[in-house]
């Protein structure tokens, strides 16, 4: 019986090109952690060794702890038969600082928050607010993380003193508000549950808004440069002499070309109730810049943000971030009304060594005056505590 010999064709040349690159390691090893809990980052990464990579999974566990946003940078090294991660950490302990000017009541925030004060990507934060000549209000809030950053669960505790001087009369919002909120991921998105009561301390009435929540995101971060979308929907009712209807959609869309950043926010927004723990108010530093932050209020309401952002240099302990935007909105109980819009310029300083910090100014022109805003955080900001 004669040899069989196995003959080497062009296809088996053409499966060897196009196969990906398999490497094998015995073992994971990180250098450069310094806060950052080991054994929460290995759970995190689904790291369990011996482990095959193919060569498009490292690039992916670099893109995942980039998108942490705490890694300032992230490299890869072999060792033997060990896999060596580097990482360098930023540091995530940072102040709050904001203030809205022009064209109504001013407001200024201060505090601070961790991102990971555990080690293990918990945040913990407090800010103190201050609108206009209203009593001082406080924040605090918790944010604690599993081994999936889909699945978390998140705190808030309120006192908020504010009076809004709306032109159709001005009302005062005294209130103490907590907030819960449970998320898990399910079949690719994430959905979970918001629970929010709220005291008003003025008509003395409570509030409850549960809601359901699906989210999905797919947003990938580095420094300030983003690239993706994340959409977040919100059902749920409103219980306060009554039972109403809740429905909020969001979605943040961003494009990264080279240098220049795109981006988008869209909010709808609408209840059946017009209590003033459900209002929607329109403008000021998070919604239509250079207008007033009372100057639209109602139980339904939709905000668009664009913005073209430019990196214009990028030292090592500074970027410099040129910035147009774009705003429009509106807010109302029963018919659509007049629409704001505001346009203008801005620049981002962000530190690359610091967890999210961005230090902003924007001046925006609206309805022919000039507003200005400044503060230490951003607009477009899909990672905020809950």
């Amino acid at each position: 019986m004669g040899k069989r010999f196995c003959k080497f064709g062009w296809w088996h040349l053409w499966w060897l090109l196009l196969s990906p690159a398999i490497f094998a390691y015995d073992a994971v090893e990180f250098t450069g952690l310094q806060r950052t809990d080991e054994s929460w980052l290995r759970s995190y990464l689904n790291l369990v060794c011996p482990c095959d990579f193919e060569e498009g999974e490292l690039a992916r566990i670099k893109r995942e702890l980039l998108t942490l946003r705490i890694f300032k940078a992230v490299s890869f090294a072999a060792r033997d038969q060990t896999l060596v991660i580097r990482v360098e950490e930023k540091w995530t302990l940072i102040p709050v600082v904001r203030g809205e000017f022009g064209g109504g009541t001013p407001l200024w925030v201060l505090g601070a928050y961790d991102t990971n004060a555990f080690g293990n990507y918990t945040t913990l934060g407090a800010e103190t607010r201050k609108y206009g000549n209203a009593p001082q209000s406080y924040v605090a809030y918790l944010r604690l993380p599993k081994f999936d950053l889909n699945k978390y669960f998140g705190a808030e505790i309120w006192r908020l003193n504010r009076s809004y001087d709306f032109v159709d009369g001005a009302q005062k919002f005294y209130h103490d508000k907590f907030r819960i909120k449970f998320m898990a991921p399910v079949a690719g998105f994430s959905l979970g549950i918001d629970v929010t009561s709220i005291f008003d301390r003025i008509r003395l009435s409570t509030e409850w808004q549960p809601t359901l929540v699906a989210e999905v995101d797919a947003l990938e971060a580095e420094n300030v440069q983003y690239d993706g979308v994340k959409f977040t929907q919100r059902l749920g009712a409103i219980i306060n002499s009554g039972t109403h209807a809740l429905l909020e959609s969001q979605v943040f869309y961003y494009k990264l070309f080279g240098d220049l950043n795109f981006a988008s926010s869209v909010f709808v927004a609408a209840s059946t109730s017009s209590s003033m723990g459900s209002r929607y108010v329109i403008g000021g530093f998070d919604a239509v810049r250079g207008y007033p932050a009372s100057a639209m209020h109602g139980s339904k309401a939709y905000v668009g943000n664009l913005e073209l952002r430019y990196l214009l240099r990028s030292f090592e302990y500074l970027w410099l971030q040129p910035t147009a935007f774009y705003d429009v909105g509106s807010a109302f109980f029963d018919k659509p009304g007049r629409t704001l819009q505001s346009y203008g310029l801005g620049v981002r300083f962000s530190v690359p060594q610091v967890y999210r910090l961005v230090i902003r100014f924007d001046v925006a022109l609206a309805s022919g005056a000039l507003g200005l805003s400044v503060g230490m955080n951003e607009l477009f900001q899909p990672h905020r505590p809950l």
